[in-house]
């Protein structure tokens, strides 16, 4: 198989050394291709970079970025030609650590030859919120590029209708879906296959912990260093 592993960042930077550590741990993660995104100049990630342990990796440093709630899926349809010649692409943000290797490694496998196009996981009690932090996907099951519908009007909530002094008004509301359901929304219209796995006992991910794929999503820096010290 031909794997990638598509990290996000945006102001993450302590997080990128403890990703690329947690990687180093690994003997198979860190065989796999690798490519580092970060939409924020302002952030010096280079040296930060070098530490992942993977051989063949590309560092993208750009200031294209459509914001908090819609830069994580520019950033996947902005280099989605880097996808295609991958059987599986594991997109995740820089402050999901994986603790362990062994639970992504048995969902490769168990999908290598399937029909689902994308295996998501859920953070809330809510089908419909698909985790944005953590999810795998095969491009080349995918027939077009999804992600570039992130901007659509049609994935945006719909024009509210109120009465005014007997009168009836349109407004448009910009007020975007939040990236969890923009991805269910357009996997769904678009009617993609996709499996829904469980990651966490309760179906939701506070309080923060290492879940059930071995994956920790934690933003207190210091609890994951003194986790680091105790292996």
């Amino acid at each position: 198989m031909k794997v990638l592993l598509f990290y996000r960042s945006f102001y993450q930077w302590s997080e990128i050394r403890i990703s690329a550590e947690m990687l180093t741990r690994t003997n198979t993660l860190k065989k796999f291709d690798l490519i580092f995104h970060c939409n924020n100049l302002e952030l010096n990630v280079w040296e930060q970079f070098k530490l992942f342990p993977n051989k063949n990796k590309e560092l993208i440093h750009t200031s294209i970025n459509a914001g908090y709630m819609r830069g994580c899926l520019q950033a996947l349809s902005t280099n989605f030609h880097k996808f295609e010649d991958y059987d599986f692409v594991i997109h995740l943000q820089t402050d999901v650590f994986i603790t362990d290797e062994e639970k992504i490694l048995e969902i490769l496998n168990a999908h290598k030859n399937t029909e689902d196009v994308f295996i998501f996981t859920k953070s809330l009690r809510d089908d419909t919120y698909l985790s944005m932090d953590f999810f795998i996907f095969k491009p080349k099951l995918l027939q077009k590029n999804i992600f570039t519908r992130w901007g659509d009007d049609e994935f945006n909530r719909p024009t509210q209708e109120f009465n005014s002094g007997g009168k009836w008004w349109r407004k448009r509301r910009f007020t975007p879906l939040t990236p969890e359901h923009l991805l269910y929304k357009m996997v769904n219209v678009n009617e993609i296959p996709y499996q829904l796995i469980k990651r966490f006992d309760n179906d939701h991910w506070s309080p923060r912990r290492i879940d059930l794929l071995n994956l920790w999503h934690e933003h207190d820096i210091e609890k994951v260093e003194a986790y680091l010290k105790g292996l």
